[in-house]
């Protein structure tokens, strides 16, 4: 089945819906890779007055595409003042998301050994 992105962006896990561990990826615990029917979300916990829910803040077509924007999201946040600091922060995001989700071993980077630089 071939979904267009612009289906992927408007669909959203319904509350009904029991979502099996085989399709998330936790990553720390402050976010995880989420596998929808034809999408990768990438999900932040939120907390709400019925306990702890997942937030989705991107969708991706493939696992490394979320992957990278785990990895820019990571060296965003990090304290780097100068470009040179910026780009070690992100090669260090992109190697242990790397190794992380290759340990997970179910969800190869869409056959990629690493996932490129996004820069």
């Amino acid at each position: 089945m071939v979904c267009s992105t612009e289906r992927a962006s408007r669909m959203k896990p319904r509350k009904e819906r029991i979502i099996s561990k085989m399709h998330t990826i936790p990553w720390r615990d402050d976010y995880r890779f989420f596998k929808g029917d034809c999408y990768w979300a990438l999900q932040v916990p939120k907390r709400r007055k019925s306990g702890m829910v997942w937030k989705s803040i991107s969708y991706h077509g493939t696992l490394a595409q979320a992957a990278k924007e785990l990895a820019r999201t990571l060296a965003d946040d990090g304290d780097s003042s100068t470009l040179a600091e910026y780009i070690r922060d992100l090669e260090q995001a992109v190697n242990e998301i790397n190794v992380g989700i290759a340990g997970k071993g179910q969800y190869p980077l869409d056959g990629q050994t690493s996932v490129a630089s996004p820069v």
